[in-house]
This record gives structure tokens, sequence and C-alpha cells, in this order.
């Protein structure tokens, strides 16, 4: 396959786990905290604010920040993280040493998985994969046998 069909094909399949992790890896808050800035953001936009909606802004409020929630957050964030790596790595060392890609080409595809994540919000995690990837798929290229 072409070289430049192989880093588009890497750059796309990024792109699609970048969007997918982006969605799945937001804390279980953030239903909470879209409650609490749509009740703000209904209240900005009112002329007139009563005592009983300050009083729905604070229970919201109240319920984004409680210990039990940052707790949860803390949690799942952790286990989706761990599970995301746990899956990925291995998946990208595989790819990187079977997909046959000239260095060019990997550190091409490297940059493309950057790109993506940093349009998903996971910079920190793109750098990862993408400097994993960059260092897998040089380190362990297939060199061809001429017989």
């Amino acid at each position: 396959m072409n070289q430049y069909l192989k880093v588009l094909l890497v750059g796309l399949v990024a792109w699609g786990v970048a969007v997918v992790s982006s969605d799945l890896l937001l804390p279980q808050s953030a239903i909470a905290k879209a409650e609490y800035e749509a009740k703000y953001n209904e209240l900005k936009s009112k002329g007139e604010i009563t005592k009983e909606d300050k009083d729905q802004l604070e229970v919201l409020f109240r319920a984004l920040n409680s210990e039990k929630n940052i707790k949860n957050d803390l949690i799942s964030i952790g286990i989706k993280y761990g599970l995301f790596f746990l899956l990925l790595i291995p998946l990208i060392i595989w790819v990187a040493k079977n997909i046959n890609l000239e260095n060019n080409g990997v550190i091409a595809s490297s940059a493309l998985i950057f790109l993506s994540f940093i349009l998903a919000g996971l910079a920190v995690v793109g750098g990862i994969f993408a400097a994993l990837f960059c260092i897998v798929g040089i380190a362990f290229k297939k060199t061809k046998v001429n017989l």
C-alpha cells in the first residue's frame, strides 16, 4: 500500500479514537454541570430573579460540588483512563510494528495522531500516543530481506 495511504489511514483511525475517547472519558459530573450551566444561563437572561430561582441554582451548585460527586468522578476517570491506556497502548505498538512505514511516514503519522487528540481536547494523551507510535514504529520497523 502506498505510504501516503497508510499515513492517512493511521490519521483517520487516530481521529476516530480521539473523538470516541473524548466523549467516553467525560466525568460523571458532566450532566450535573450541564444542568447547572443551563439554569445559570436561564437566570442570566431572565430580567427578574426570584429567591426560588436562586435556591434552585444553589441546590444544583451544591450537587455539582458534593464530595460524593467528586469522588465518583475521580474513580470513573481513573477506571476509564486505565482501560483506555491498557487497550490502546498494545494496539498502537502492534500497528506501529506491522504497518511497515518509512521513517518519514512514521513521523507524519505521529503528527496526525497528536493533532487528532489535540482537536478532541486530549493533548497529553495524544502526545503520549504519538511519541509511542513514533518510537515503536522506527525501533521495530521491519526490514526487507532479499533472497
